[in-house]
C-alpha cells in the first residue's frame, strides 16, 4: 500500500485488501529529524504494519539522521 496515511489510503483498506507491504508517506518521513510530531505517527505505522505481517518501507529518506531513526524504530526498508 503506497503513501499510507495520505490521500485515499485508510485503515479500513487494511482489512479488505491483501497487503504485504506498507509505504510510509514521504511527508511524514522527511521531517523526522526536525518535527518530533511525525515520530509517533511513523512509529505507529511501523508497528501496525508489522502487526499485520507486512514489510514497512519509508519513502523520502534523504539523510543519515532519518535513516538512523528509522532503523532504531524497526523500519524494514527505506527509499530516497
Amino acid at each position: 500500500m503506497d503513501d499510507f496515511g495520505t490521500g485515499y489510503t485508510g485503515l479500513s483498506q487494511l482489512r479488505t485488501v491483501p497487503v504485504t507491504e506498507i509505504k510510509v508517506a514521504r511527508e511524514f518521513v522527511t521531517g523526522l529529524h526536525r518535527d518530533t510530531r511525525d515520530r509517533p505517527i511513523v512509529q505507529a505505522v511501523i508497528d501496525l504494519g508489522h502487526g499485520l505481517g507486512c514489510a514497512v518501507v519509508a519513502e523520502g529518506v534523504e539523510s543519515e539522521a532519518v535513516a538512523d531513526w528509522l532503523r532504531r524504530a524497526g523500519c524494514d526498508l527505506a527509499q530516497g
